[in-house]
């Protein structure tokens, strides 16, 4: 498990990924993102039961959640590839993308751990839907803690306050992690 988990833990160069692959490219401190622009070819096809239309995440932002003080990674709608050394802010990201579902993220951590630890005591996960199908305004989400209330988690829809329960409606989230017993064996 450990071999496995030392070879999903890598970074790329953009060197080694193919040119079509690569379209464009983000810095983000020792992180860098690739993606697929928004009208590229390809992608991802999903299917779900949900009263609304399919729409994909476009945009992701943290603001003090675990090693991230403020990023934010525009045009995510399509295929994305994380790339950075260890330490870099790779699975937290994926932890953030993973909070915006119900549940308590993939890592099931106290919300009072994620926020950075030279920060404010709070953090702040948002993302937005975009909704390209029909011509819709994009949905704006998130997931937050205040210092005053570290272990209280608030959720917001479109700037409503809800329950986490709710971001069930709007986006479907699936890992899979080394964690996972026998998955990879």
């Amino acid at each position: 498990r450990a071999k496995l988990e030392k070879r999903l833990n890598f970074a790329v160069s953009a060197s080694s990924l193919p040119d079509a692959f690569v379209h464009q490219s983000e810095r983000l401190g020792n992180l860098t993102t690739f993606w697929n622009p928004p009208n590229s070819s390809g992608g991802i096809a999903s299917a779900r039961l949900s009263p609304h239309p399919l729409m994909a995440l476009d945009r992701i932002s943290l603001s003090n959640f675990r090693n991230h003080a403020e990023t934010a990674i525009d045009g995510t709608g399509r295929l994305n590839l994380l790339v950075g050394g260890n330490g870099a802010g790779k699975t937290n990201i994926l932890e953030a993308l993973s909070l915006l579902a119900p549940g308590r993220g993939m890592r099931r951590a106290a919300l009072a751990d994620m926020a950075r630890q030279d920060g404010p005591g709070g953090f702040a996960i948002g993302a937005s839907l975009a909704n390209d199908a029909i011509g819709g305004e994009p949905v704006r989400i998130g997931t937050y803690t205040e210092a005053a209330q570290p272990g209280r988690r608030r959720v917001r829809i479109n700037s409503a306050e809800t329950s986490a329960v709710s971001l069930g409606e709007w986006i479907a989230i699936g890992w899979l992690t080394p964690a996972m017993d026998g998955l990879f064996t």
